[in-house]
């Protein structure tokens, strides 16, 4: 039966995801550290390049994943977290499987550069050649944060706005017929039209979901990367306070 996992309440029949927890969430510490190489990287590259590079490596890692893992499980090779649980030999593979790639020989550098900052990066594998991290590069990843220190921050609509067009892509998302799915470059225009703003709540929830639920309902989501990050961020340089 369609209805036979819901719970009767009185004269209700009531669907289990409204028996599911409310939890609050927090932008900066639970998301963004899953997103912010695609702004340190596009602020360099452009987010159209990123969004493009991003793509490639998805296709490729996942592709070298699921062959040594023999299982179609998704893979999201955007989110640095998926790479922990990537194995020594997995990660061998993948570097050997695509040395040449365009994608990692554009990336590869600005990989190590967040590595140098960042010791426990999960995409360190992929990088090479790290150097100390200059004071240049401290002051240009503060930058970064500051601009993305709210959801709705321009630049934070745009790294978001990229998920979903990964997640579109490659095919790990789908929509219900007929549903309205707005254009994604209105972002650019946030707050300026409507269309920019129905963009922006879409990207907003949808990117959200993807982050905290993409291990499904009954799996909280492991959080190790983004306590690392921060960790690294605060030893970096003292809070400030206004």
């Amino acid at each position: 039966m369609v209805l036979e996992d819901h719970q009767r309440r009185g004269r209700m029949l009531v669907p289990p995801m409204f028996d599911m927890p409310l939890q609050e969430t927090r932008w900066h510490v639970e998301r963004l550290p899953e997103l912010f190489w695609l702004a340190f990287v596009g602020k360099r590259l452009g987010d159209r390049q990123v969004l493009e590079l991003a793509y490639e490596m998805a296709v490729d890692v996942e592709a070298t994943i699921k062959r040594v893992r023999k299982d179609d499980k998704a893979f999201r090779a955007y989110f640095p977290s998926e790479h922990m649980s990537c194995s020594e030999s997995e990660r061998k593979q993948v570097v050997a499987d695509h040395s040449n790639a365009k994608w990692l020989r554009e990336l590869r550098p600005h990989f190590a550069e967040m590595a140098a900052v960042w010791n426990g990066l999960p995409f360190r594998y992929l990088a090479s050649d790290i150097d100390e991290p200059t004071d240049d590069l401290i002051l240009e990843i503060k930058g970064i944060l500051q601009e993305c220190s709210h959801r709705h921050d321009k630049r934070a609509l745009v790294i978001q706005a990229t998920i979903v067009a990964l997640e579109f892509r490659t095919e790990k998302m789908f929509v219900a017929q007929g549903l309205d799915i707005p254009d994604l470059n209105a972002v650019f225009d946030y707050p300026e039209t409507e269309e920019s703003q129905h963009a922006a709540g879409f990207v907003v929830t949808t990117c959200g979901q993807t982050i905290l639920c993409r291990k499904g309902p009954d799996e909280a989501p492991d959080f190790s990367w983004q306590r690392s990050f921060w960790n690294v961020c605060y030893r970096l340089e003292p809070c400030e306070y206004e």
